[in-house]
């Protein structure tokens, strides 16, 4: 019973060893079995697209490249995968034979043809232990094993820090097919091999798929969005996480109600698509190497590009200015600014080596955030080669505009105002059509000739929002009561800085402790505050949730674009104007503080050369995919379709306000006047509200609450023109000159018609009362006339204001 089982056991194990001994020669690549020592020959016959290197699946996970004869070393039996493989040029027959080759380079082609990968530059062995002690490791990244390499070719790190050899890896001093960028068609001469300063024996793996770990996220308008380990990381800091209480429309929500998204969803959005583009353009033109480290770079700066913005968004920033001006401190403050600051905060406690990024990586994130315009000069401490420059482009585009920034804004801003997405363009296909090309001397995106059309609903996208939306004539008044409550507050409202000392909002600016407090609720906490300090700031917040809102007294619309006339100098005008109607100084001031005069201007976000709105397409390369040799060419005027071209591409506007409501009427009166004066410089505004009589009862902002109390019910009859009312006067002065027993001279003649214009224009005056005879219903208002009068002589009303409140998704362009 014994003897069979004994001979069962030999048996079983003579076959172990002799299937063991065979196992010894023979190694897994993705399942295939492959000789332990694969030749270049066998190589290239088992894997014709080219192995750069081997990644071990199980054990050590150690990695194997060719040694300087292109011969792997695999160890029996073991398995292994192509994560490290890329495509690869072979030698042709004869090339090379018995002979070290030397570093080659190529210039990255703009053709269709196959991208090759470098050929190893020194002498290395394969990697097989990463326990080794006679290996070191070279590198390591959060979403990559350990790379080891034997001390050979670990001298060669040991003349530079390791960030300093990765950033020359990804400058193209390595083993990367990186060169001087070359002609649009493939040359038929052979390749100048160019000296490589960096000699590796590996490569660094570009750019694949799902092969970052991260995250998913749902969002409302790109569904779910993947974010690598680094931008999770970056998102879990108190910097980003305040982004939640930023509104990404600041003050629009009080236009359109659904507008309540916020700067941190728009920040995700941004770093999914600058993900997606990257990636798009690295899968189709892979001999422009964009590595691993080009992608997150930009993501992040996609991540990071508003953590600078402050409460109500772009409303801040002019605030901040308009704070700074009075405190006479030089200098304008921009939230970019402030977001590079918050960038290098958040970095400082990131050990970016974990994440495979270096010093220059970090100072590459900041210039996509910052841009670069055409013809600006290529940093050479970014760690990237000039051909790399329409990476830049991605996140803030200075040269036409076309970013991901505003592309993923336009979707979501348009489906919080309108609840749909305004943007028929499917941003995939707009990616797919997207090739990399060199024109005029630098590399830049430039996208398939048909998409023009697609292009040019984009940019008419971008001035339907700002007309609608972003600089609304609600939005507009709402702006300007949010920035003069936070103005009024801003001396006594305090939040925590550095060390916890009290700052006020405006010294946040400059204390990056204290802005990260900031957000939107400052408004809320100013309107429950029981400092009586606030009392004014709480007014004008009532006045907002109450919607009684500044008065709008007029609008005009220039004929041309570029005027000469200021902000200031219709200001002084309108003034001059009021001082005709009622010579009183006092008045004149109370005027002064309430007036604001505001110009909105709109375009399609692109200028010429003369500083005139132009269309943003003319700036935009395009290409032939059917006549790649063709290159990139830009669009002529010639061809752009006469039914989408409007005849001007920018309009600016006048909006004229006032901010308290007694002070309306004579301010309406003078800018009448002012009208009258440009009309042949103004154009006919096409209506973006229904126009009111004045004496219509509650149509929100509008409201005339002077009528509150007394009640009166005003006809249709009670109101007429500025041109009838002078032509009314005129004939009231008329038929009292021929009564008068001698003539009245001019200046006379003049205060009587200054009279009769502050009559004619008294909302509580009829046509018979243009001799000067008041009704009693405006006893009132001329009350608080006289109380505002005297609380300017006491300087108490609110300083004057006239800068421009302008917020749109992105940034004030």
């Amino acid at each position: 019973m014994l003897l069979p089982l004994l001979v069962l056991f030999f048996l079983l194990l003579s076959l172990s060893v002799l299937c063991r001994s065979v196992m010894d020669g023979v190694a897994f690549v993705d399942g295939k079995p492959v000789p332990c020592v694969m030749t270049l020959s066998q190589v290239q016959a088992l894997f014709p697209q080219g192995l750069v290197g081997l990644c071990e699946c199980f054990g050590g996970r150690s990695h194997v490249f060719p040694d300087a004869e292109g011969t792997f070393h695999l160890k029996g039996g073991a398995s292994y995968t192509l994560k490290l493989s890329g495509a690869a040029k072979w030698p042709s027959q004869g090339e090379g034979k018995g002979e070290k080759q030397g570093p080659c380079a190529w210039a990255p082609s703009l053709s269709t043809s196959t991208s090759t990968a470098a050929k190893p530059i020194v002498d290395s062995t394969a990697l097989y232990n990463a326990n080794a002690e006679d290996e070191q490791c070279l590198f390591r990244s959060a979403n990559a094993s350990p790379c080891y390499a034997e001390k050979s070719v670990r001298d060669i790190f040991h003349s530079a820090s390791p960030p300093d050899a990765l950033s020359d890896a990804r400058a193209g001093k390595v083993s990367y097919n990186v060169g001087t960028a070359s002609s649009l068609a493939e040359d038929d001469a052979p390749r100048t091999a160019v000296d490589c300063s960096g000699e590796l024996s590996f490569c660094l793996p570009l750019v694949g798929t799902n092969d970052t770990p991260g995250k998913h996220i749902q969002d409302r308008v790109h569904e779910y969005v993947f974010l690598p380990t680094i931008a999770i990381r970056i998102v879990d800091t108190l910097e980003f996480q305040r982004l939640r209480s930023l509104k990404q429309l600041g003050t629009t929500v009080f236009l359109y109600p659904g507008a309540t998204h916020t700067r941190f969803e728009h920040s995700i959005g941004v770093a999914h698509l600058a993900s997606q583009m990257v990636r798009q353009i690295a899968l189709c033109q892979p001999e422009l190497n964009i590595t691993r480290a080009d992608t997150i770079c930009v993501t992040v700066a996609g991540l990071c590009h508003d953590i600078g913005h402050g409460p109500f968004s772009h409303l801040f920033e002019h605030l901040v200015n308009r704070i700074r001006e009075r405190k006479r401190i030089k200098g304008t403050w921009h939230h970019e600014q402030m977001s590079i600051r918050l960038l290098r905060r958040i970095l400082s406690r990131i050990n970016l080596w974990e994440y495979g990024l270096t010093d220059e990586d970090a100072r590459f994130i900041e210039l996509c955030i910052l841009g670069l315009a055409p013809k600006s000069p290529w940093p050479t401490n970014v760690g990237r080669p000039p051909y790399k420059r329409f990476l830049v482009d991605i996140v803030a585009n200075k040269r036409n505009g076309v970013d991901v920034d505003r592309l993923d804004y336009f979707l979501r801003d348009s489906l919080g105002c309108y609840g749909r997405a305004a943007l028929d363009v499917h941003i995939p296909r707009l990616f797919s059509a997207c090739k990399v090309l060199c024109y005029e001397g630098e590399y830049q995106i430039c996208f398939e000739e048909k998409m023009a059309l697609s292009l040019s609903d984009i940019l008419n996208v971008r001035a339907k929002l700002h007309k609608h939306a972003y600089q609304h004539r609600i939005v507009k008044v709402t702006d300007y009561m949010v920035s003069d409550a936070l103005y009024e507050a801003d001396p006594f409202f305090k939040v925590r800085g550095t060390n916890g000392k009290l700052i006020s909002m405006s010294e946040c600016v400059e204390d990056e402790e204290g802005f990260c407090q900031l957000g939107d609720w400052v408004c809320n906490a100013i309107a429950a505050s029981s400092d009586p300090r606030l009392a004014k700031a709480q007014s004008i917040i009532q006045r907002i949730n109450e919607r009684n809102l500044y008065r709008v007294v007029g609008t005009a619309m220039f004929a041309r674009f570029q005027v000469r006339v200021t902000e200031e100098s219709i200001r002084e005008e309108i003034l001059s104007y009021c001082m005709e109607i009622e010579a009183d100084l006092v008045l004149r001031d109370a005027i002064d503080k309430t007036l604001i005069v505001s110009f909105v201007v709109i375009t399609f976000g692109s200028f010429d050369d003369n500083g005139l709105p132009d269309d943003p397409i003319n700036k935009v390369t395009f290409y032939n995919p059917k006549n790649i040799e063709l290159g990139a060419f830009k669009l002529p005027r010639t061809r752009v379709s006469p039914l989408f071209l409007p005849s001007e591409y920018g309009e600016r506007m006048l909006f004229v306000m006032v901010r308290e409501e007694a002070l309306a009427d004579v301010v309406t009166a003078a800018f009448e006047a002012w009208r009258e004066r440009y009309e042949r410089h103004l154009g006919v505004a096409v209506p973006t509200s229904n126009r009111r009589k004045d004496e219509s009862p509650g149509k929100g902002s509008a409201r005339p609450r002077r009528f509150s109390e007394n009640r009166d019910v005003l006809s249709g009859n009670d109101f007429v023109s500025f041109e009838e009312m002078q032509r009314q006067v005129q004939t009231a002065a008329c038929e009292q000159e021929a009564h008068q027993p001698q003539p009245q001279s001019q200046q006379q003649q003049q205060q009587h018609f200054q009279r009769g214009v502050k009559s004619a224009r008294s909302p509580s005056c009829k046509l018979g009362n243009l001799q000067g005879e008041r009704t009693d219903g405006n006893d009132e208002n001329n009350e608080r006339v006289k109380r505002i009068c005297t609380s300017v002589g006491r300087g108490n009303v609110e300083e004057k204001h006239t800068d421009t409140c302008t917020h749109e998704g992105g940034a004030v362009e």
